[in-house]
């Protein structure tokens, strides 16, 4: 009877670890984004790893996110807002003062882009929706 119990124990915590949802992240995709950032910001080597781990941290978030495009827009746009900040965030804190004054040119000049685009939307007559949107994928 214990070998039953302990066997069946055993299948159901093997069942639950295959059962959660384990998104696979292209390494080369995270390797190409902290390459650029390692040559934009001049990394040390104990910086790029740490750069590493935040860009698949936030690759795979963004391949989680992604179903709800097609069901849940709000959601979606409210998540991968979220995920872009947290993102920044963590890579703030890994940098040095020098590296972090590149960092807030970069947003700065981001924000920049992005009211540009905001603003020839609205003339355009789009909608605010179709704005976030559009605003979620400027980089």
């Amino acid at each position: 009877m214990k070998k039953v119990l302990l066997s069946s124990l055993m299948l159901f915590m093997v069942a639950s670890i295959f059962a959660q949802n384990n998104t696979v992240v292209d390494r080369s995709a995270a390797d190409a984004a902290t390459q650029v950032l390692v040559g934009k910001f001049q990394l040390s080597d104990i910086q790029a790893v740490k750069m590493l781990k935040i860009q698949q941290r936030k690759l795979k978030n963004n391949l989680e996110i992604a179903p709800l495009e097609a069901t849940d827009i709000d959601k979606y746009l409210a998540k991968m807002s979220a995920n872009e900040e947290q993102t920044n965030f963590s890579i703030r804190r890994i940098l040095n003062t020098e590296q972090v004054k590149i960092l807030t040119k970069d947003e700065y000049d981001l924000r920049v882009k992005r009211a540009g685009v905001s603003s020839r939307m609205q003339k355009e007559g789009a909608s605010p929706l179709e704005i976030k949107k559009v605003l979620i994928t400027v980089n």
